[in-house]
């Protein structure tokens, strides 16, 4: 069994890997249940036990895997990169970081100059009551 594991693609082995789990995990439940709990067991209530589990698992990584590619497209959108100022312009970058549970936020301020030198930058606290409120109070301040 371990070299038709070796054998085959790593994908295809990890899954083989998976399915020898679950058997021995159903397997070994049934043994137990049957030794300590005194129920009579039947193999076939076992297979279908393990081709349930096998399904739900499946399942699971499926949804995991969706999850995976959707939160991947949202990231690629967010790349957006820094772009300099025209000429002698100056660029101010502001953002702010809000926790609503405690209705505390924090602004920041980056100056940078046309050749992406940093000029300057500023940090403060702030008490808010909305993210909204807290991106006003950000621009208000700096």
């Amino acid at each position: 069994m371990c070299r038709k594991i070796r054998g085959q693609a790593k994908e295809a082995a990890e899954d083989m890997i998976g399915r020898i789990g679950m058997l021995s995990w159903e397997i070994w439940k049934t043994r137990n249940q049957t030794i300590f709990q005194n129920t009579n067991s039947n193999p076939n209530t076992t297979i279908i036990r393990i081709k349930i589990l096998e399904s739900e698992i499946r399942e699971a990584m499926q949804k995991k895997e969706q999850l995976r590619q959707i939160q991947n497209r949202s990231m690629s959108r967010r790349s957006i990169t820094w772009r300099p100022p025209p000429g002698d312009w100056l660029k101010a970058n502001v953002d702010v970081a809000y926790n609503r549970s405690t209705t505390e936020g924090a602004t920041a301020v980056v100056i940078r100059d046309n050749s992406r030198r940093l000029l300057t930058g500023e940090s403060m606290r702030i008490r808010v009551h909305s993210r909204l409120a807290a991106e006003a109070e950000a621009m208000r301040r700096h």
